[in-house]
């Protein structure tokens, strides 16, 4: 799946934004397959029960939130749904506003498809047009017929218009020159984090983090990682998590993958190995 695709299918667009992280989702191909069906499946018909026993159930918890979270939102998404992949990542941006963590290997390849764009030289709008469902055979001369948007602000703003089944959505490129007299339009990873989180978690956790490292509240923990604006912390991200609660009582009550999502941007967990 690519970023310059016509359009993504529903079921291969949540699965690719939602469940890429999990490895079973990226490595097997029948597993996958069957998360995506299940997905589709839990979308169309709200009182079923899970027809695949065999999937593990975070993804079964994980597929009911995202059905969940989709309902809620006015666009109108379907197991039909057949959006440009602006689209869908433009309602990623929206559903994460839940709580529902989009797949850090999926903002990953949008960062690298933004920078590629930049190596290039070419500046990516977004073009909306009035479907054909919605045109009538005398041409209108509305202009916002037609509109054209920088892609940040497609993205990052409220757009009164906004509506996949009234309008349809593509990029297109402008060649441009890169000097230092003319600004890039790339995004910033925390800007990008603070919309996939939300600016208060990431705010919150920004602050305990750096409290709790700097003040020592955690025993031989929390060292800040040479050259990097982040710390290490030897086991894993729940055990920070609930260590972070236990000090800062009353804060950091967001749901857990939110929380975990939160901390992978400040903190490496596990056994991190310091690159050469």
């Amino acid at each position: 799946m690519k970023f310059s695709d016509k359009t993504w299918g529903c079921g291969n667009a949540l699965t690719y934004i939602f469940f890429s992280d999990h490895d079973r989702i990226s490595g097997e191909l029948d597993y996958r397959k069957a998360v995506k069906e299940e997905l589709i499946h839990t979308l169309n018909n709200q009182s079923s029960d899970d027809r695949f026993e065999l999937l593990e159930e975070k993804d079964l918890n994980l597929i009911k939130q995202v059905a969940r979270s989709i309902r809620l939102h006015p666009a109108k998404i379907t197991g039909k749904s057949q959006f440009a992949p602006i689209v869908w990542l433009k309602l990623a941006l929206q559903i994460s506003f839940t709580g529902l963590p989009i797949a850090h290997k999926f903002m990953k390849r949008y960062s690298e498809w933004r920078e590629d764009c930049e190596q290039l030289e070419k500046l990516a709008l977004v073009v909306q047009v009035i479907s054909d469902a919605n045109s009538t055979t005398k041409k209108s001369s509305k202009k916002n017929d037609k509109l054209t948007y920088s892609l940040d602000v497609f993205l990052l703003t409220d757009i009164a218009d906004f509506n996949p089944s009234k309008y349809t959505y593509s990029i297109r490129y402008k060649a441009i020159a890169i000097d230092e007299k003319v600004p890039t339009q790339r995004v910033s990873s925390e800007k990008l984090t603070k919309r996939q989180i939300g600016t208060g978690v990431y705010l919150e956790f920004k602050e305990c983090i750096t409290e709790a490292a700097e003040g020592g509240y955690i025993p031989n923990e929390l060292r800040r990682i040479p050259k990097m604006d982040r710390y290490k912390f030897s086991k894993s991200r729940l055990e920070l998590l609930n260590s972070l609660r236990k000090r800062f009582p009353g804060k950091l009550n967001y749901s857990d993958p939110v929380c975990v999502r939160a901390i992978s941007e400040f903190v490496a967990c596990g056994k991190y190995k310091r690159s050469k």
